[in-house]
């Protein structure tokens, strides 16, 4: 199987939240259940009490942005998707995340995290962008690192890590957010 966000950026962005005290990551109910809504993201995650959205994108060495003019483009943040975005996140206010991971294709069928590029994106950096390299719909890695420099997360000990610096805390309510920081630094 070659590497994608279902085989392996998905289990690496729930294990990114999963290990942060008082967080949850929750796959998103459409699989199995007979229910299915249209455009929902990925994961809901519980943030020490607040809530987000956070659907995954994954390529190798570059990330393909999607045609929002195009109901049947079947790759990156589609139509439905962009559609739900605008109206449950952007009539409820809960913030909702694009979490882009991209690697170099060492061997086809493995991905060696340390040597991967993850980003956690709001839908304005994704919008923008898109608007930057239009009409072209894929961004290589080298510029997606230039362009969402603040938004890359760090590869630390094993295992992915949000830096204090990045602007996901601030989109949580402050007493989520310091819970969180506060219990995930280590003891001195």
């Amino acid at each position: 199987m070659v590497p994608n966000e279902t085989s392996h950026g998905r289990p690496q962005v729930a294990r990114l939240f999963n290990q942060l005290p008082h967080v949850s990551w929750l796959d998103n109910e459409n699989s199995g259940n007979g229910h299915y809504e249209s455009g929902r993201p990925d994961a809901f995650v519980d943030l020490a009490g607040a809530l987000a959205y956070v659907e995954v994108k994954g390529r190798a060495y570059s990330i393909y942005l999607g045609n929002p003019l195009n109901p049947d483009d079947k790759d990156g943040w589609k139509v439905n998707q962009r559609n739900w975005y605008t109206q449950v996140c952007n009539k409820t206010g809960t913030p909702y995340w694009l979490a882009v991971w991209s690697y170099p294709e060492l061997e086809p069928k493995r991905v060696y995290q340390e040597h991967a590029w993850l980003f956690l994106v709001r839908p304005d950096d994704w919008l923008r962008a898109e608007a930057h390299i239009f009409p072209k719909r894929t961004i290589l890695l080298e510029t997606l690192k230039k362009v969402w420099a603040r938004l890359e997360l760090e590869w630390e000990h094993g295992i992915w890590n949000i830096p204090y610096q990045h602007p996901f805390w601030d989109s949580l309510p402050e007493a989520c957010a310091k819970r969180i920081l506060f219990d995930k630094l280590e003891p001195v």
